[in-house]
């Protein structure tokens, strides 16, 4: 599924693997129930398929995802807004994971290109035939299975590392923190507390994953969704700063426009976003 091209891009083509199916067609229904039905709930469906489901409208709105997808782009070009762009011409591999919580992206090379290729394609085969064979669901199991493995062996963002004991690391809790708090607290001491760490600590941990500190982390998530509300809602700038746990609007464009460089209402505007009435 992917992001839908914006204006003067050309269409991307690829697979799309996803683990939660929307409502299905008439002609679907048969081949979606017998993998909804099943433990495991997967999806597989090229670009050009979701364009003859999905109107046109429906195509271009912005999506906010409450499974996981897997996209592998093999041609055209598109862009992630609001999040680090990645990948460059060619043929990446997308991992989308829910709830905002970011998009994760490989610049494929072999021979990963071509595994990570046939599997989708054997995926999409499967799908395609499940209805026929009782024994589809598990075999769509094993496959999915199989691609998970060979997409955790590419090179991972330190962020998603693991410890040297094996388990995760203590920057990758405290990102699984923040998305749980940040509308809450915006505190280093806040966040390194609830996490049994010195905010110290947190900060060095920080330091090393990405170059910035702890407090930098924070305000760049919270900006980020201030970013998505303001140009992809209708929201007033007033009940996002509320959203976010801004005592006051007046704080809350103080730092958006700090961290932003422009002003909420400037931000609005310049994405596209006219808000009226």
């Amino acid at each position: 599924m992917a992001s839908a091209p914006g204006p003067g891009e050309t269409p991307g083509t690829g697979r799309t693997g996803r683990r939660s199916p929307p409502p299905a067609t008439p002609d679907q229904t048969e081949a979606t129930d017998a993998v909804c039905n099943s433990p495991v709930w997967i999806e597989v469906l090229s670009l050009e398929e979701l364009r003859h489901r999905l109107s046109p409208a429906s195509m271009a709105a912005t999506h906010r995802l409450d499974f996981h997808q897997i996209t592998l782009i093999t041609g055209g070009r598109g862009v992630v807004r609001h999040r680090r762009p990645r990948g460059r011409p060619g043929k990446p591999l997308h991992l989308a994971r829910p709830a905002g919580l970011g998009v994760d992206g490989w610049q494929l090379e072999e021979p990963s290109r071509h595994r990570i290729g046939s599997l989708l394609d054997a995926l999409a085969d499967e799908y395609g035939q499940s209805s026929a064979h009782d024994d589809s669901p598990a075999l769509l199991r094993h496959l999915l299975a199989a691609l998970l493995i060979h997409v955790a062996r590419l090179p991972r963002p330190p962020t998603l590392e693991p410890a040297a004991d094996g388990g995760r690391t203590g920057f990758a809790r405290f990102l699984d923190e923040l998305e749980r708090d940040f509308t809450r607290s915006r505190s280093v001491r806040d966040s390194a507390a609830r996490l049994g760490y010195f905010p110290r600590t947190l900060t060095r941990m920080s330091l090393q994953a990405t170059g910035k500190s702890a407090k930098a982390v924070i305000d760049g998530r919270v900006s980020l969704e201030a970013m998505r509300l303001l140009a992809h809602t209708d929201r007033p700038v007033a009940a996002i700063a509320d959203d976010l746990g801004f005592s006051e609007p007046t704080n809350f464009v103080k730092f958006f426009t700090a961290l932003a460089g422009t002003t909420p209402g400037a931000f609005r505007e310049a994405e596209g976003h006219v808000v009226t009435g």
